[in-house]
């Protein structure tokens, strides 16, 4: 559908149908132009110009007006090989508190709907194959995964996804929530249950216009006629037969003993995962979901909000598209520590405050010692805390003893609202030489150097406290008899 301006009048496009809005002199008209192809700018990489449309690229046609990234959609190797370390240590720490770990880890648009992918674009037996092996070993590492190919094989070809939007449908998120709910009716434990039992209940009809319609808006300058969805909310059936607003299900939270991290794909009203889930397990849910946040977002959310560390609940759910491989170094190298506490209440061995200035020296170091030449650089936690609040990107340079200089980026996404902390652990080339950590000097912030970032903020000078001790992997610790 392409969108012409015209003359002083608006008109809309709803299914087929075109009905008349008011005019007025001031309103421009639109005339509203049907077509059912992407334009041929979608297979040009220059046409994805921003951060969020790079996040679509390649936009490529499928049948029956489906779209796809060709990208995230068409995955064909899930990593299912990876050692998993840090996935390792995370849910052995859980579990020592007495915190069990699922993941839904979502199947990919193509997953679900090979009927509409476009031929000879994507190996659907090889994908298929590489993510029920990665299913096997995310399983075989203690995390609870529903049956997922029992998933796909039912819902196959299903309006479970939207056409041309990356998240599930309402049928696909009612779906997902019944399938994770009938698995942890099988697990032994004991969930509290719900004061009021929740009903989801029809709340109208909307229409979607999704991220992947958006961008072929941007770059073709058009787009397709939206998709038109029922959607259903939680309602409380009260003693008195009254109905509460959904959000107030959630409210009151501290003692629930289900949680659920994820992504969008939970936190969208409209698509309703914690309505469902509520329902069907008849046990208080809270949701710390979060839109883009990517794989980390909702749980650096969840414990800088302390309610894990005053209440680990009897279960996690981390509900995760399966285009996020979770073998990321840097994501554990954040997560572990920090829902361990970091430095707080252990001994620092390094303690420094640095006062970042707008001189045009190469870096700003945050210390300099010989107090850490012997900790194994596995062990090393550092802890940061910048007076300027909304950091959530910094890059730094570790100087070692043998001479070596390693660099290390560490991101969070700003909805995390960490308050300017992190809290992380050397990974990937930095933990390679032999010898042990002399200085650290922050390079960037926020992909900028110290200085200009400093003067973009308006800023003469930026804080930061460092904090560095000693943290031993976390392992399973063996049964007793």
């Amino acid at each position: 559908m392409r969108i012409l301006q015209q003359k002083p009048c608006i008109f809309f496009a709803l299914v087929l149908l075109l009905t008349a809005g008011v005019c007025s002199a001031a309103e421009p008209e639109y005339r509203v132009e049907i077509f059912d192809h992407l334009c041929r700018e979608t297979a040009d990489e220059a046409s994805y110009t921003s951060t969020k449309l790079k996040a679509l690229k390649f936009l490529t046609e499928g049948k029956e007006g489906w779209v796809y990234r060709s990208g995230d959609d068409f995955l064909e190797d899930f990593a299912a090989d990876a050692s998993y370390t840090g996935l390792k240590e995370l849910t052995a720490y859980l579990a020592s508190l007495g915190t069990r770990l699922m993941i839904f880890y979502t199947p990919t648009r193509a997953l679900m709907t090979p009927a509409y992918v476009p031929p000879d674009r994507f190996n659907y037996d090889r994908a298929l194959d590489s993510y029920l092996s990665k299913v096997a070993k995310l399983r075989s590492l203690g995390i609870i995964i529903p049956d997922m190919e029992a998933l796909i094989r039912e819902s196959r070809n299903t309006d479970f996804y939207f056409k041309r939007d990356i998240h599930w449908s309402p049928k696909g998120s009612r779906t997902a929530a019944k399938l994770v709910a009938s698995t942890i009716r099988q697990l032994s434990i004991h969930l509290p249950k719900a004061e009021q039992h929740v009903v989801n209940k029809p709340m109208g009809t909307y229409s979607i216009h999704g991220f992947m319609q958006k961008g072929i808006q941007i770059i073709c300058g058009g787009t397709y006629i939206p998709q038109y969805f029922r959607w259903f909310g939680p309602t409380e059936n009260s003693t008195e037969g009254d109905d509460l607003e959904a959000n107030a299900l959630f409210q009151d939270t501290a003692e629930n003993e289900v949680m659920v991290l994820g992504t969008s794909f939970s936190y969208l009203k409209e698509l309703n995962f914690s309505g469902y889930l509520q329902e069907y397990l008849d046990t208080p849910v809270d949701n710390i979901s979060m839109p883009s946040g990517r794989d980390i977002g909702s749980w650096l959310k969840y414990i800088a909000s302390g309610e894990f560390s005053t209440h680990p609940p009897q279960l996690i759910i981390w509900e995760i598209p399966a285009y996020y491989l979770v073998d990321d170094p840097m994501l554990f190298a954040q997560l572990v520590p920090a829902i361990r506490g970091g430095c707080s209440g252990r001994t620092p061995l390094v303690q420094a405050e640095t006062i970042l200035t707008d001189h045009r020296e190469p870096g700003n170091e945050l210390f300099f010692t010989d107090k850490l030449f012997d900790v194994p650089l596995s062990e090393l936690v550092m802890d940061l805390e910048f007076s300027d609040k909304d950091i959530n990107n910094i890059k730094i340079n570790v100087w070692y003893t043998n001479g070596k200089v390693k660099k290390g980026t560490i991101k969070k996404p700003a909805r995390a609202h960490t308050g300017g902390a992190f809290i992380f652990s050397l990974f990937g080339d930095m933990l390679q030489p032999t010898g042990g950590v002399m200085a650290v000097e922050l390079s960037r912030i926020e992909g900028i150097p110290v200085a200009d970032y400093l003067n973009k903020k308006g800023m003469n000078e930026l804080k930061v406290r460092t904090t560095v001790c000693r943290m031993a992997p976390w392992t399973a610790k063996p049964e007793t008899k």
